[in-house]
């Protein structure tokens, strides 16, 4: 409604993308049981990757600052990005825990791939060509907007090492984001508690918005 067609492009293609990606990633053994929700997504996962872009569409609406629009394509491609990332990282053979200089299972928040990361960078400069063919972006915001994208999908990966909790069973010792294991309540090693994939897929998209609106002032 308030982008017009152009907005409503993007969020269709990161939507129909999105599904595509979750059922590649499903037929290889998955994540579901480390994850915190497993499988499906539900509407808390769905608000903290369209909450931001949300806020951008109502700002452009109501300021008409193109700096908004660029807020709202980058969150929208940081967000294509990470599910890429996610969903293509799966098929890898070896991930890695950069910020804490280790290997770490597949999987598991804050690690990262060669895999997962071409796929995190190609779901980027998809949004950003989409946004570039339908005119919301030029060449020079183009770059930008990848360039944003892809930081905001890196600083995912951050906040998923760093300061996601995460839960080790009890029972056989798998580490995971669940507060129950094997039936029985797992214990806490690491991050904080209330910090959770939701609220790293929030943050992350709102530091992508931001990056975008910064290249913006910058370059203009």
């Amino acid at each position: 409604l308030t982008l017009g067609n152009v907005g409503f492009i993007l969020l269709l293609a990161f939507l129909v993308i999105s599904v595509i990606i979750d059922k590649i990633k499903k037929r290889k053994n998955d994540d579901s049981s480390i994850t915190k929700r497993g499988e499906c997504r539900d509407h808390i996962q769905v608000l903290a990757n369209g909450l931001i872009p949300m806020v951008m569409a109502v700002m452009f609406s109501l300021t008409v600052s193109k700096a908004f629009l660029i807020g709202y394509v980058a969150a929208l491609a940081e967000a294509l990005a990470d599910t890429a990332a996610s969903g293509m990282g799966a098929y890898s053979k070896t991930t890695f825990d950069i910020f804490k200089m280790r290997k770490c299972k597949k999987g598991i928040s804050g690690g990262m791939s060669v895999v997962g990361t071409v796929a995190s960078l190609f779901g980027a400069t998809i949004i950003s060509a989409l946004a570039l063919l339908f005119g919301a972006v030029n060449l020079k915001l183009f770059f930008a907007v990848i360039a944003s994208a892809f930081l905001g999908a890196v600083f995912d990966s951050f906040l998923g090492s760093v300061l996601q909790v995460k839960y080790k069973c009890t029972v056989c010792g798998e580490l995971t984001e669940r507060e129950e294991h094997c039936k029985k309540r797992t214990e806490k090693v690491s991050g904080i508690a209330f910090f959770d994939n939701d609220i790293v897929n929030l943050l992350s998209g709102a530091f992508s918005a931001v990056l975008g609106i910064v290249f913006y002032i910058v370059i203009y």
